[in-house]
């Protein structure tokens, strides 16, 4: 008889599985929050999206979150899901406890006196106070507190240094209260430096390489960038147009290797192991088919899928 393994260890094993979806396809929910594409999750849409902040919070603890576990967003915006920014909360009751604290600290006279007493020191930023910014802010406006402006001349690298973690250079200087343009002059060195547009000319052969074989998804993963700057790079050397040719000409000469996998794996886990889109599998089957190349046993790979649709019941015209 086959022993099955604990439960724990079988939701261990999904998980790597799992996990092995990273950076998927993005979409907003209309909610401000992000939905990321992860067809393999036990918790994921019918369209195969799981909110992204979920993710996150999964990927750096190593499990699963529980249906009743609460991710929480620090600075209130629910787009912005870099792991600093989100605290896990055991339930949706610890949840609102903690903004009641929250909500409560708003009302307190010593930690309003706290705020009245930074804002008029522009030597002080928010990240010094030991209180969250989204609380700082409303305290502020609840009690017209005006937050001086800090002078360029008196921030200091340890400063800026502390606002820049976790941070774009723009929150920085906005929770610094100073335009980014002062941080870019005067502290370019603790910034994160931008690849200039011709980053990728250097390893010109090699992109070309990788993306033929492997596509160019992975070409601009394992580089760093966008799809889109490598596909600006290619049109710049002239070879797009030839490296797409190469792309398709490549799928359609691995027929055997594209049906076998197919046929034992399915379209999803083919096109992840072969680098392709689910879309140019199935277009290269089509082809075959249509050219009389594919095999009896493969013939309802390219059937199409009907509709299930159900249709209305007809009432014979004699009944009225």
């Amino acid at each position: 008889m086959v022993q099955r393994l604990p439960r724990h260890d079988r939701m261990a094993a999904i998980y790597s599985d799992v996990h092995q979806y990273r950076d998927g396809h993005t979409i907003p929910d209309g909610y401000g929050y992000i939905l990321e594409y992860n067809p393999l999750h036990p918790y994921r849409t019918a369209s195969g999206y799981v909110r992204q902040h979920r993710l996150v919070m999964e990927r750096k603890l190593g499990r699963f979150l529980l249906e009743t576990e609460v991710v929480h967003h620090e600075d209130e915006d629910p787009a912005n899901n870099d792991p600093g920014n989100l605290k896990l909360f055991a339930s949706q009751a610890d949840h609102m406890h903690y903004h009641h604290l929250q909500d409560a600290a708003c009302y307190d006279a010593v930690v309003i006196e706290r705020v009245r007493q930074a804002a008029a020191d522009p030597k002080v930023t928010l990240v010094g106070l030991g209180i969250s910014e989204p609380t700082i802010r409303k305290i502020c406006r609840m009690y017209g507190i005006f937050w001086k402006r800090a002078n360029k001349a008196d921030l200091t690298e340890d400063q800026v240094r502390e606002a820049l973690l976790g941070r774009t250079t723009e929150d920085a200087a906005l929770l610094l209260d100073v335009h980014p343009q002062t941080l870019y002059n005067r502290f370019d060195h603790l910034l994160d430096k931008r690849n200039s547009p011709g980053f990728l000319d250097e390893h010109r052969e090699e992109l070309c390489k990788i993306a033929k074989l492997q596509g160019v998804s992975v070409a601009a993963d394992m580089f760093g960038t966008s799809r889109k700057v490598l596909y600006d790079a290619l049109k710049r050397w002239g070879v797009r147009e030839n490296l797409e040719y190469q792309g398709k000409r490549d799928l359609m000469s691995r027929k055997d290797e594209v049906l076998r996998l197919i046929q034992e794996h399915g379209y999803t886990k083919a096109t992840e192991m072969l680098g392709k889109s689910k879309n140019a599998l199935r277009e290269a089957v089509k082809r075959w088919s249509e050219q009389g190349d594919l095999p009896d046993e493969f013939a309802h790979l390219a059937s199409p899928r009907k509709s299930r649709k159900l249709q209305p019941e007809r009432i014979p015209s004699d009944l009225g």
